[in-house]
């Protein structure tokens, strides 16, 4: 996810959550895993890493929330698809 947050200054957090249902598993899966990150009005790119059991290869979707510093304009949460591959 990136993200331009003009005038914000300090940390913030990125939060994913994966989630997969059928038909691309048989049980629902969801995962989660936090980055922090830095608000500095600039677009940076992130990576975050989510641990849970119970994924297919195959469509899911990722759900990643930007929290950012009380003198930011806000926070932001984007929802794509993503396809998971078996490695």
């Amino acid at each position: 996810m990136s993200g331009s947050r003009s005038g914000a200054t300090g940390y913030g957090t990125v939060n994913v959550t994966v989630k997969q249902g059928y038909p691309q598993t048989i049980a629902t899966a969801v995962s989660d895993g936090p980055q922090a990150v830095v608000c500095d009005g600039r677009t940076h790119s992130v990576a975050v890493t989510t641990i849970g059991a119970g994924f297919d290869a195959g469509w899911a979707k990722a759900t990643a929330t930007l929290t950012t510093p009380t003198n930011s304009r806000g926070n932001k949460t984007v929802t794509e698809s993503v396809y998971i591959v078996a490695v």
